[in-house]
Parts: C-alpha cells; sequence; structure tokens
C-alpha cells in the first residue's frame, strides 16, 4: 500500500467532519496495482475514496475483507442452513452445507466415488441427529472455499445425506471465528 499525502487524509476527516459524521477508521491507503485510493473503517469494510485522491480507479474486488478474513458467499439455504461451493482437490466444485454443528466433513458415498476418494476399512462413529453411524474414513488433499485452501484433512462418507454433497464442518474452519451474515459468511482469524 502507497502512503496516502496528509492533505487527503485531512481532507477526508474535514468532510467527514463537516457532515457532522463520526467515523472509525484504521487506515486511508492507496493501492499500488490499481491506483485505487479508499478509506478502510474499524470493521474492515472498504469506502472508495477516488475521487478526492484523483483517482477513478474502482477499489479491487477481493476476497479477503482485511489481512487473514475471508468472505463465503452463500448460493442458498437448505433448512436455513447456507450452501456454499467447495472445491475438493483443486478440480471438483461441489455445494455443501456450511454446517456450525458438524464436528467432521462428510462426504455422500456417491461424491466421494466421483472425486476418486479413497477410503478404506476404518470406520468412525459419527454421531448425528439421526443416531450414531459407521462412516468410512478417508482423506482428501485440499478443500477451498473462496481464497481459503486447507490440506490434508480426514472425510467421512456416508450414504445418507441425499441430495447433498456434503456438509463442511469445524475441521476446515477451526482456526476462525465464523460470522454467517445474510448473503456472506466470514471467517476471521482467532
Amino acid at each position: 500500500m502507497l502512503t496516502v499525502p496528509a492533505v487527503i487524509k485531512f481532507t477526508v476527516l474535514s468532510l467527514i467532519s463537516s457532515l457532522g459524521l463520526l467515523v472509525l477508521f484504521s487506515s486511508v491507503g492507496q493501492t499500488q496495482e490499481s491506483g485505487a485510493c479508499y478509506l478502510r473503517g474499524a470493521n474492515g469494510q472498504s469506502v472508495d475514496l477516488g475521487k478526492l485522491c484523483g483517482s477513478s480507479q474502482p477499489l479491487p474486488h477481493t476476497k479477503t475483507v482485511s489481512q487473514g478474513v475471508y468472505q463465503i458467499p452463500i448460493k442458498r439455504r437448505v433448512g436455513n442452513i447456507p450452501v456454499i461451493e467447495v472445491i475438493v482437490n483443486g478440480q471438483y466444485h461441489l455445494e455443501m452445507l456450511f454446517d456450525t454443528g458438524a464436528s467432521s466433513i462428510v462426504l455422500n458415498k456417491q461424491v466421494a466415488d466421483q472425486v476418486g476418494l479413497s477410503y478404506g476399512e476404518e470406520v468412525a462413529i459419527v454421531h448425528t441427529a439421526g443416531g450414531k453411524v459407521a462412516s468410512p474414513v478417508g482423506k482428501v488433499d485440499s478443500l477451498q472455499v473462496g481464497q481459503l485452501r486447507v490440506r490434508d484433512l480426514e472425510v467421512m462418507v456416508t450414504p445418507k445425506l441425499g441430495d447433498i454433497s456434503g456438509l463442511l464442518g469445524q475441521p476446515f474452519y477451526a482456526q476462525y471465528d465464523v460470522t454467517i451474515k445474510k448473503d456472506m459468511i466470514e471467517l476471521r482469524p482467532r
């Protein structure tokens, strides 16, 4: 990020002051890549200040709100549970439930077979709302949601998910605090 001249910071503060607004912000900056000028709020949101900086470049679209914060678009909901796009092993795009109550990652058996998941005879007992279920255990090289990729994850396989490809449970986002909004999930490092 380039340093923004004090006159721009003063202009922004004067403008905010003259409008009688109180705004908390953590930085004013200009991106090196596009020359976009912005104000970054304490909540991580960015406000385009291109006209004040003499730049008409739009703020670049990004999947991270600020350092290490990931935004995941919600495609729809099933039973009020968000459905998101997950990329398995860098190539298979699946729609999975983002299940904050799931203590494991689960794939439908048909989907597990389609993505070439190898799972042996090792079985884990999974406690579900419907009772205990014995599920074969496999591993995926990676799961990716937006810009966040997690490698070498254990995955349970079950035929009991019906039409659902899988559940993205806590092992994927265990290092993050989760905020579920209307159409977006945010993951912030702990």
